[in-house]
């Protein structure tokens, strides 16, 4: 599994330790690790009185 460069610079989503690369002859599941680096969204409290 490798990012793709330009997919890459426009999201927030990375790869985990990548460049990682299956065999040709695998075939059972796989399992990639994605992280998101996007800063958590603030919780905004809003005061009805």
């Amino acid at each position: 599994m490798r990012p793709k460069s330009g997919l890459s610079a426009k999201t927030k989503l990375r790869i985990a330790n990548a460049p990682g690369t299956i065999d040709a002859g695998y075939r059972d599941e796989i399992g990639v690790i994605i992280e998101n680096v996007e800063p958590p969204i603030r919780s905004i409290a809003i005061d009805f009185a």
